[in-house]
């Protein structure tokens, strides 16, 4: 690279941390806005309403207890569900279970199951919708 490109890529780097450190404080104007929020939110938030009776919900999982699933269990257990109002049954998976035929059927209300098996159910005529995928990544490959 010539000097005189590295000299000037150099004059716009200190330029710019000069004109960075020279900014001024935004924390005044954070607080009014947090400020002003909170009031908003406060005014807005509508009562809470109190659960007389919670929504029994059937969770089938993909395969039997193991870690994978962990999240499910522990939701249950520190009543996650039950503050919505939702008494979720974990329905464990098996060899013979197939989640999405399960959930097609109405054996159950929600089903844990990988994207291209949940697709595949699909095409071949279920009526099931595809809610999320909660694993960061995928654990199926695809080779072409």
């Amino acid at each position: 690279m010539k000097r005189s490109v590295r000299v000037a890529f150099a004059g716009i780097a200190a330029l710019s941390l000069f004109v960075a450190a020279c900014g001024g404080s935004d924390d005044e104007a954070a607080e009014e806005v947090t400020e002003e929020t909170t009031a908003e939110a406060t005014e807005e938030a509508p009562a809470e309403e109190t659960c007389t009776t919670p929504t029994p919900v059937k969770l089938q999982l993909q395969w039997f207890t193991q870690a994978q699933f962990a999240g499910y269990y522990a939701a249950v257990d520190q009543g996650f569900y039950n503050d919505q109002c939702l008494d979720v049954s974990i329905v464990e998976g098996g060899v013979d279970i197939v989640p999405q035929t399960e959930l097609a059927n109405g054996n159950v209300d929600f089903a844990i199951s990988w994207v291209s098996k949940a697709l595949a159910s699909r095409e071949a005529g279920a009526n099931i919708v595809n809610i999320a995928q909660v694993f960061q990544r995928s654990g199926t490959l695809q080779v072409s």
